[in-house]
């Protein structure tokens, strides 16, 4: 009857795979029973002649279940694992024939990989809380944890603001704090999202002078902006200045982002695209601020490259895992 089911062209995949575990548990009492057989010839103390015609092999389920499905290996674990970790809900839509195995599993080993990423995001972060950092870090908003920062102190702030409309006043006084700080000429990076670019221009405008934009691609996996059904390539990094001046060295306004981290902050910046930055418009000895610090990948890098540094995240679970990465990295070089 089982086989009779199976072999109707209707069944979906779900239910196939279903018809097919009676047949597995069949299989395995007989893989049982061919243990005891031997288990019992061997406890009887046969000798080897009589032995050496035991049958001894495996009994792979696995693999007998996927030449009668006509699946590979690979697929028949595939599903074991969704029968194993899917909720009902997913295992229904399966013999419904609206989700496929393969997207089932995909999903489940997303969520896998997601939950073991938080839960050593956390366990870095209550490591951090007992780390005073070595470089000056500051916990809070960057408006008033940075307020002692002297007038016209600062030769450069790079920084990696929150891009979603909800978050756009913080450009207002980014543009404000960069016109107190930055000492006469100096430039205020920001790396920007493209879909609320306009408003972002105009509030970084109000107290800065736009100097250019430079693009920062993208190697690797990049995210579909769905308010515009775009596949996002590449970066606005906008340049404002404290007092336009004109560089006195020629470089291009390109430059390539060669991995994204992400284990630090969802936001987080790749080293080696901020690193084209620091040493395009700082020089080792200048002080360079982070107001948006994140995981602090601009910290570490002017850090590393020579620059004092120093600057501020809000969130107190990402500032104390970056408290934890400055340790590590620091430490590492």
């Amino acid at each position: 009857g089982i086989d009779n089911q199976k072999s109707r062209r209707n069944l979906s995949d779900g239910w196939k795979y279903e018809l097919a575990q009676t047949k597995k548990v069949i299989s395995l009492l007989i893989g049982k029973e061919k243990q005891k057989e031997a288990g019992k010839l061997y406890g009887e103390k046969h000798p080897q002649e009589v032995l050496s015609t035991i049958d001894k092999s495996s009994h792979n389920t696995r693999k007998e279940i996927a030449n009668e499905l006509g699946w590979s290996d690979g697929k028949v674990a595939m599903a074991d694992v969704v029968w194993k970790d899917a909720p009902p809900e997913t295992i229904k839509k399966i013999k419904q024939a609206d989700v496929s195995i393969n997207e089932a599993y995909k999903n489940i080993s997303h969520e896998k990989k997601q939950r073991k990423k938080e839960e050593q995001r956390k366990a870095d972060a209550e490591k951090g809380k007992s780390i005073i950092s070595t470089v000056d870090f500051r916990l809070g908003d960057f408006d008033t944890v940075l307020a002692d920062i002297p007038d016209g102190s600062v030769d450069c702030i790079i920084t990696d603001p929150p891009y979603p409309i909800e978050f756009i006043d913080v450009w207002s006084k980014l543009s404000l704090f960069a016109k107190r700080v930055l000492k006469p000429g100096g430039f205020c990076i920001a790396y920007s999202g493209q879909y609320n670019l306009p408003e972002t221009i105009k509030r970084m405008s109000e107290n800065l002078d736009y100097y250019w934009t430079f693009a920062m691609y993208h190697e690797g996996t990049t995210q579909i902006v769905n308010g515009v059904n775009l596949m996002c390539r590449w970066k606005p990094v906008l340049i404002y200045q404290n007092g336009k001046q004109k560089l006195d060295h020629t470089f291009q306004d390109y430059f390539v982002s060669k991995a994204r981290e992400k284990e630090g902050h969802d936001w987080q910046q790749s080293e080696s695209g901020v690193n084209y930055l620091i040493e395009m418009f700082t020089k080792p000895g200048d002080l360079i601020c982070d107001c948006f610090a994140g995981s602090a990948t601009f910290l570490i890098a002017g850090n590393q490259l020579k620059r004092n540094v120093i600057g501020a995240e809000i969130e107190e679970e990402t500032y104390n895992l970056a408290k934890a990465r400055i340790d590590v990295e620091l430490e590492n070089k």
